[in-house]
């Protein structure tokens, strides 16, 4: 809102009484009058700055951003930087959302990370979201297209990968990969190609995903930090998964699991999930 601007100061009413041939006398003759007493002058009109919106104290704001992967295709994403971070490179967190789903069902925990002092990149899956086309997009794709389109975009976290490398803020060589539902097959095919990747995070993962088998993906993945989160009633099943991929030989598995007391289907809209994965990336962040 811009504010009124100030009215042009009116003519002292003795320029309007007087000749101009007297004039030059007038403050002579107004002298006594203005060392009378009188009521106090009235205050100038003020002009009030437009007010700029502004977010709740303390919450992170997202940077859109559009991302490039390497077959040329335009991806939509939000970066959340780091908040209270001044001379100190924090790890970067690259968030991927469960097929057909979108950011949004991340959103949330992208704004806690941050707030933590995590960079995030929030990215938008192609056909997916922001990303989808009339002509491309995930709900209107048979199974044979959603397949090809599920190929493709590992292209589309390698490339927020590489963004994240990039900032000046975070630490290249510390990269967090989260993944929800069948995303969790994306995130682990990142962290094997990243050898910078410092942990990950599956929330509900799927067992498998077209050629993607979970269990063997993260024998794979034996030696860095990863965590599972399940909801209520998925903590037997992890935990096969758990002891299925860690090597016998092992003290302390790499992989641990967290059940939340929520279902499945509400896990990411439980209060203690951020919380829960925060504290399990600050074990590894030191």
């Amino acid at each position: 809102m811009t504010g009124r601007a100030l009215p042009a100061p009116a003519r002292p009413i003795f320029d309007r009484l007087l000749p101009p041939m007297l004039l030059g006398f007038a403050p002579l003759a107004f002298a006594s009058l203005l060392a009378l007493p009188g009521p106090a002058p009235a205050a100038a009109p003020c002009v009030v700055p437009a007010t700029p919106v502004v977010a709740p104290l303390g919450k992170p704001q997202p940077l859109p951003i559009t991302l490039k992967a390497d077959d040329k295709t335009e991806l939509s994403a939000d970066y959340y930087a780091p908040m209270g971070v001044k001379d100190e490179l924090v790890p970067g967190v690259l968030l991927v959302h469960d097929q057909g789903r979108t950011t949004d069902d991340l959103r949330d925990l992208a704004e806690t990370l941050a707030s933590k002092g995590l960079g995030v990149l929030l990215l938008e899956l192609r056909a997916h979201g922001a990303n989808a086309k009339p002509d491309y997009n995930w709900k209107d794709s048979d199974e044979k297209q959603q397949k090809a389109i599920w190929a493709f975009a590992s292209k589309d976290v390698q490339a927020g990968a590489e963004f994240l490398a990039g900032r000046k803020e975070l630490h290249r060589s510390k990269l967090i990969v989260i993944g929800h539902g069948k995303g969790c097959s994306l995130a682990i095919e990142q962290a094997l190609r990243n050898h910078n990747t410092l942990a990950t995070v599956l929330i509900e993962p799927a067992k498998k995903v077209y050629d993607f088998d979970l269990t063997k993906s993260l024998t794979e993945l034996d030696g860095i930090p990863t965590l599972l989160v399940c909801g209520k009633g998925g903590k037997k099943e992890m935990a096969q998964v758990q002891e299925a991929c860690t090597p016998k030989n092992v003290a302390e598995p790499s992989c641990e699991v967290s059940c939340l007391s929520s279902p499945a289907e509400k896990v990411l809209e439980d209060k203690k999930l951020a919380k829960t994965v925060f504290l399990f990336l600050a074990q590894h962040m030191e």
